[in-house]
């Protein structure tokens, strides 16, 4: 006679569940991060929401939802992931007495430098703390020009994602250069790009391919593009309809992507080691820059100084 009521308990907290996993999870502790200017040479930024351009100065924080440009000669470098609001802790008072010395908040954020002739976009910046491990996810919006990274090694839930007018590259523990044309040389670690390409004479259809970018190679996109483009005027040549066009450019492109690296034609190329010099002289330029202690002149005879933690 109880197993009816068993069984009805049972299967309502089953339904429970159910319910309770399908619900879209947002943690207590989840937080939204910005991105601190630790250096900057003739750039402006826009917040979330505005429409005026403003001048960036070292110490500004940029929101999710903001965007910085660079002038042909200026530069930026950026650490991700802090605090909308913290609170300096006074260390003492320095020479003249109104000058006072400050240690910024102690992190190990990933750091970013933007060169000249760039937009870009802070658009996701939030860290979670799942009581197990920090997860953090990060995305920018590279709309023109070319940025270095440095990303610190990620737990297996965090993201790190760069978008691009050709798709999207997924970071992973590295340091990076990546260009707004989908150009991408792995100084260390590994990316994914996943190219979403344009077909000719497809009726507005697109196709899509996934790449991994290993340290030490570089990926060329303009290969991508032109097999799109080769495949698609051959097809549409021959007579073909838009869906098989389309299908031909598809065809071209997993074909691309199963060549091996290095391969004649392969998107996946190792470094030239002269750039790979360069590269990795920028990176260590801007760790440098991140550790090294930041000065903003207030005033005739008044100097703030922030120390910019290592």
């Amino acid at each position: 006679m109880n197993t009816p009521l068993r069984t009805i308990t049972s299967l309502f907290a089953v339904a429970l569940a159910m319910v309770a996993a399908a619900l879209p999870v947002k943690a207590a502790d989840e937080n939204v991060r910005v991105a601190r200017v630790i250096k900057v040479k003739q750039a402006q930024y826009k917040s979330i929401g505005q429409t005026q351009w403003r001048t960036l100065s070292v110490g500004d924080k940029i929101s999710p939802g903001g965007w910085i440009r660079t002038s042909a000669d200026g530069s930026v470098d950026l650490r991700l992931g802090e605090s909308p609001v913290t609170a300096p802790t006074r260390l003492g008072v320095s020479s003249p007495a109104s000058a006072t010395l400050y240690s910024a908040q102690e992190n190990s954020d990933n750091l970013v430098h933007v060169f000249g002739s760039t937009l870009v976009g802070i658009e996701k910046l939030v860290e979670m703390n799942t009581g197990i491990d920090r997860v953090t996810e990060t995305e920018l919006n590279l709309k023109q020009g070319k940025i270095l990274g440095n990303v610190k090694k990620l737990s297996a839930a965090s993201k790190y994602e760069v978008k691009l007018p050709t798709g999207v590259a997924g970071i992973r523990g590295s340091t990076y250069v990546m260009s707004s044309d989908g150009t991408i040389t792995m100084i260390t670690g590994s990316a994914v790009v996943t190219m979403l390409i344009p077909v000719p004479g497809g009726n507005g259809a697109t196709v899509t391919q996934t790449f991994t970018i290993n340290a030490g190679e570089t990926f060329n996109p303009n290969v991508v593009v032109l097999a799109v483009q080769n495949a698609a005027a051959a097809a549409a040549a021959a007579g073909n309809t838009p869906d098989q066009i389309v299908a031909a450019a598809q065809d071209a492109l997993t074909r691309l992507a199963a060549l091996p690296k290095d391969a004649v034609g392969s998107p996946e190329t190792t470094t030239p080691p002269d750039q790979e010099l360069i590269a990795e002289q920028q990176a260590l330029d801007l760790s440098r820059d991140a550790s090294a202690p930041s000065t903003t002149v207030l005033a005739p005879n008044q100097t703030v100084v922030y120390v910019s933690p290592k």
